[in-house]
């Protein structure tokens, strides 16, 4: 007992004497589900006990660490203690947030107030042309008066729908306010600071330190502006940051790193596995069998988890390779500021222009849209992460799209949406079974299809106004070598493309390419036909 209050006494005794020095956060790496976080103080006079106040109090303790140029850290301790309120800085964002909507709904208390106003004056007009007409008043008159205040009311009706549909909102926005800032004044505030011993050879030297904390993460988000010629897309890397942490990163210089630190660096290790028989036993139907294999896949289970359960190695923190080609590496050219428990912030990481080759393609037996999208090639120097893109076709936005990672050199391809001036109609020609003759032990059977696709003025043409449209039929493909497949009397040859050839080969997908006039038409004919034994029947899945 006394030994721990002479620990306590000394303890605080020594923090108490450490000279407190400013270290504000500079820099800020953030990972997928954390960050890193340095704080850097001024320069150093000379050597001693130095103290950095106010680290969030859900930062990793096992990540902290302490350097000082040219000199030696002699020890780190971090000691725990709570604020009677959470720090100003934090609530800066919500008094803002709050300040908006207090104003949003003094505006919309001013316009239901005269709303309100309008109504009482038409009430009373309705009264007053009301008692005209029961003194013999002119009945065209109070007709055109009662067509007024009939339109001028239901005017007023939808107005009043449309500011009660903001007040809820408004009061959504409100809830959703209240909840995070309660999250945030709670009865405890936990903080740490840092007792930093440094053997400072030199004056002028800096003080860092870095943690980790949870709850911060970022996702890539882009914005795909199309020229409305189809030939070049402005492609806008945006990234959306957040944390949670529970201290602001205001003007810091941030990076966004692909590197997993929570994984660690060790490949896990397998660990031996057993296989032992048991003795042999009767199964017997009912009951006692199924408890009987049961039992066996009791015991096959128990082994897989025994040796899932295997020690691995400890997860190490700082575990990343940044920028060696095991993961990516983003360092913002300029600073940015992120509040904990704001609504995320999106920085800008790069723009680039990149050339993309239009092509108009459709898949009649599936829908009988036109569509227009454009390969392009990532010449920029950065690799695009999986996320959501905005796509934007001139000035039209076309929606949201998904992109995959797409390195440096890498080709990809942009989905921008249908043409509606290009018509397609699909339609069976010519169908039946043929079976086979005296001496033949197979029956054919085939269908003939029509694609006609009309050009009404498609946004993509050459100097003719002809589009080029890529048709695509999925062909049936035999999994039985007593069953062929094949095409005849197609009026087109197939596409000669490297990508139609491949997937022709691998998928069973043919491709034409249709020449297709302005204010005109091209016809697509085909003939499939299969060839199968005798007396069975064709199953397609």
């Amino acid at each position: 007992m006394i030994l721990n209050v002479l620990t306590t006494l000394f303890a605080a005794t020594a923090a108490a004497e450490a000279q407190p020095v400013p270290a504000p956060i500079a820099d800020v790496t953030v990972h997928t589900d954390r960050a890193r976080v340095t704080r850097r103080s001024a320069q150093l006079v000379a050597d001693g006990l130095y103290r950095v106040d106010g680290l969030t109090g859900s930062l990793d303790r096992d990540s902290l660490r302490a350097r000082v140029d040219g000199g030696h850290v002699l020890s780190v301790e971090l000691r725990a203690h709570e604020l009677a309120a959470p720090p100003s800085a934090r609530l800066a964002a919500f008094d803002e947030e709050q300040r908006a909507l207090d104003a949003a709904r003094a505006v919309l208390a001013d316009e239901l107030e005269t709303l309100n106003v309008l109504a009482t004056g038409l009430a009373r007009c309705a009264k007053s042309t009301d008692e005209e007409r029961a003194t013999a008043g002119d009945p065209a008159v109070w007709s055109a008066v009662q067509s007024f205040l009939r339109e001028q009311g239901a005017h007023d009706a939808e107005a009043r729908r449309a500011l009660e549909e903001r007040a809820a909102e408004l009061d959504r926005q409100q809830a959703d306010l209240d909840r995070r800032r309660g999250e945030l004044r709670t009865d405890r505030f936990p903080t740490y600071d840092a007792l930093v011993e440094l053997d400072v050879p030199d004056a002028g030297a800096a003080l860092e330190l870095e943690y980790l904390v949870p709850a911060s993460g970022w996702e890539p988000r882009y914005e795909l502006r199309t020229a409305k010629d189809a030939r070049s897309v402005q492609v806008a890397y945006r990234a959306s940051v957040w944390q949670q942490s529970g201290e602001d990163w205001e003007g810091v210089q941030l990076a966004l790193s692909t590197a997993q630190p929570q994984r660690g660096a060790a490949a896990p290790e397998l660990a031996t596995r057993w296989a032992n028989t048991y003795p042999a036993r009767d199964a017997y139907r009912g009951a006692e069998n199924k408890r009987i294999k049961s039992e066996t896949l009791g015991r096959e289970r128990y082994l897989d988890a025994e040796a899932s359960t295997a020690e691995e190695p400890a997860l190490n923190p700082f575990a990343e390779v940044s920028a060696e080609g095991l993961s990516l590496r983003y360092e913002l050219p300029s600073t940015d500021t992120v509040l904990s428990g704001a609504p995320p912030t999106s920085v800008l990481v790069a723009t680039a222009e990149l050339g993309i080759e239009p092509e108009y393609h459709c898949v009649p037996a599936l829908d009988t849209t036109v569509w227009l999208r454009g390969r392009a090639r990532n010449d920029s120097a950065y690799t695009l992460l999986p996320g959501s893109a905005s796509v934007f076709f001139g000035e039209d936005h076309l929606g949201n799209a998904w992109l995959d990672t797409v390195r440096p050199g890498q080709e990809f391809t942009l989905h921008l949406g249908p043409d509606h001036a290009l018509t397609v109609e699909r339609r069976m020609v010519d169908e039946g079974t043929k079976d086979a003759g005296f001496f033949g032990s197979k029956s054919t059977w085939h269908r003939e299809w029509s694609v006609r696709v009309s050009n009404h003025g498609a946004a993509i043409h050459d100097a003719d106004g002809v589009a080029v449209v890529y048709v695509r039929e999925a062909l049936p493909r035999s999994t039985d070598d007593r069953v062929t497949v094949s095409l005849a009397e197609a009026n087109l040859e197939p596409a000669a493309g490297a990508q139609w050839v491949a997937d022709r080969k691998e998928q069973g997908i043919e491709t034409w390419r249709l020449l297709v006039p302005l204010r005109g038409e091209a016809e697509l004919r085909y003939e499939l036909r299969i060839k199968h034994p005798e007396g069975g029947e064709l199953q397609f899945r």
